[in-house]
C-alpha cells in the first residue's frame, strides 16, 4: 500500500434526501452529509498519480478546470465530458481559452464542428467503504440499526493503479472506540477485498450504459 500527496481538482457536496430514508427527514441526514462530504474530500485529494487526466484540468498558472460535484445518495462521473482547449497568451501576461474542434472540411463554420472532449478515468477513482467492528467481527457498510451495535468504525478510500497495485487514500476513525493496530490493518484488508469486488460490479454496470452522444460537454 502506498499514500500520495497531491491536490485534486474536485470538490464534493453530499445531500442526504428524506425519499431515500425517513432517516434523513428534516435535517437528519445533514450531519452525516457533511461527514461524508470531507471524507470525500480527502479520499480524492491525491489521485492525481493514479488518475492521470486530472493533470489536464491545469490549464494554466491561472486557469484550471473545477469539477463541483453535488452527491444525492449515489453519483456518477462516467459520462462527464471535458472540452479540450487550447490556451492562448493575451496583453498584460492574462490568457484565453479556445474549444478544439474536429476539423472534418474547409466549408463548415467552426461553431458547427464538434468539439473535442476527453473523460476522467473513473474506474481508478478511489472506492469509499466502512468497515465496523462489532465485537471481534468486522461489518461492511452497516446499517443504522447495526451501526447502533458497533464499537468502531473506519471510513477508507481505496484505489487500484495501473499496475494493480492498491493504493489507501483514505482512513478515517468515525466515532468513539479504541481500535488496536491489529484490527486497524484487518479492517484494511476488508476494505480492499471488498473494494476490489465493488469495482468489478461499478465497471460491469458502467458497461451496460449508453454513452451520450459524441461533442456533448456541460458547457455546450
Amino acid at each position: 500500500m502506498s499514500w500520495l500527496k497531491i491536490v485534486s481538482p474536485l470538490n464534493f457536496f453530499v445531500d442526504f434526501s428524506a425519499n431515500a430514508s425517513s432517516h434523513f427527514a428534516g435535517k437528519g441526514g445533514d450531519s452525516f452529509a457533511e461527514e461524508l462530504t470531507a471524507a470525500l474530500r480527502l479520499a480524492y485529494a491525491n489521485v492525481t498519480d493514479l488518475i492521470p487526466s486530472i493533470r489536464k484540468m491545469i490549464l494554466s498558472n491561472r486557469q484550471r478546470w473545477k469539477i463541483n460535484v453535488d452527491v444525492t445518495v449515489i453519483g456518477a462521473l462516467s459520462d462527464l465530458s471535458i472540452p479540450e482547449v487550447d490556451v492562448v497568451p493575451d496583453d498584460g501576461g492574462r490568457s484565453s481559452l479556445n474549444l478544439r474542434r474536429l476539423r472534418t472540411g474547409d466549408d463548415i463554420r467552426d461553431e458547427d464542428l464538434p468539439v473535442i472532449t476527453w473523460q476522467l478515468e473513473v474506474l481508478k477513482c478511489p472506492i469509499l467503504v466502512s468497515v465496523s467492528k462489532i465485537g471481534t467481527a468486522n461489518v461492511l457498510d452497516c446499517t443504522p440499526e447495526e451501526e447502533s451495535c458497533i464499537r468502531s468504525q473506519l471510513w477508507i478510500g481505496v484505489a487500484t493503479s495501473d499496475s494493480e497495485d492498491v493504493v489507501v487514500t483514505m482512513v478515517k476513525h468515525v466515532g468513539g472506540g479504541f481500535l488496536e493496530m491489529e484490527s486497524i490493518s484487518d479492517m484494511l484488508d476488508v476494505a480492499v477485498r471488498a473494494s476490489r469486488t465493488l469495482r468489478t460490479s461499478i465497471e460491469d454496470r458502467l458497461q451496460q450504459e449508453q454513452p451520450r452522444r459524441p461533442g456533448y460537454t456541460f458547457l455546450l
